[in-house]
């Protein structure tokens, strides 16, 4: 997290030497080299919060990824589904589309659906989902104990006996 700050400022210190010289060279590899840095602190950042919900959650990478503890909400939206709807910023008029929500859908299909893990949806159901929108239920996760404690128990638990010397 220090690393790129400290180079955001090394480029800019380094922009300011460059913008007095004539030649279009060190500019183009500066801008570049930003432009790389960018992308990359973007990746880096989106690993970061997917870390950080780990640790919020008390969740492994496993069960993320196998949506152990994702329910179908009425929140949850179908995939590649768009509604028109009014916007009151245009008049009134249907002017934007949003996608269609769970809710949105037949009262015998929300009954069918809603309050489901991922995992015990059929598989038609799951592919017409979107995964992104499934909601978090801590109740299933045994491990969750609340943000405060899994941050603490993170950061300041101990991982092992007293007596170890940590050799392999």
């Amino acid at each position: 997290l220090v690393a790129p700050l400290l180079d955001v400022r090394a480029e800019t210190g380094i922009a300011s030497d460059i913008a007095s010289t004539r030649h279009p060279g060190p500019r183009t590899l500066l801008e570049a080299h930003m432009l790389a840095s960018g992308a990359l602190g973007w990746c880096a950042y989106r690993i970061l919060e997917i870390h950080l919900g780990f640790i919020h959650r008390n969740e492994l990478c496993a069960e993320w990824k196998d949506d152990s503890f994702y329910k179908v909400g009425l929140t949850t939206k179908l995939d590649h589904v768009n509604v028109p709807r009014r916007h009151a910023w245009f008049g009134g008029k249907r002017s934007k589309t949003s996608p269609m929500l769970v809710e949105d859908l037949p009262r015998n299909e929300q009954k069918r659906i809603v309050g489901k893990l991922a995992g015990e949806l059929k598989v038609e159901d799951y592919n017409r989902l979107d995964i992104h929108t499934f909601v978090y239920d801590p109740a299933c996760n045994l491990f969750d104990r609340g943000w405060r404690q899994n941050w603490f128990g993170f950061w300041c638990a101990s991982r092992w006996h007293p007596h170890a010397t940590g050799e392999f």
